[in-house]
């Protein structure tokens, strides 16, 4: 999946709402696309001028990593004393 970002303010003459590119709609803000339908948009003849306004942009999804359990090392249970020697 990818994020596909529409501003349709700034299209020429500004516009509101959602947006057709051959039956592939996308609605103001983010919007979720397949592989396959971002390659149908780009392929699109409109999208070129689009982009280059900022009306589209395209963002690879971040991938998530999974946090860090703490790893008990026996530090913490040293005392201030313990550490100066």
């Amino acid at each position: 999946m990818k994020l596909v970002l529409f501003r349709p303010e700034k299209l020429n003459p500004p516009r509101r709402g959602e947006q057709f590119y051959d039956r592939l709609r996308l609605n103001p803000g983010t919007n979720h696309r397949s592989e396959d339908e971002v390659k149908r948009l780009i392929s699109h003849p409109d999208y070129a001028q689009h982009s280059e306004w900022g009306a589209i942009e395209v963002i690879e999804e971040k991938a998530i990593v999974p946090k860090k359990t703490p790893v008990e090392s026996g530090l913490d249970k040293l005392s201030e004393e313990d550490l100066r020697k």
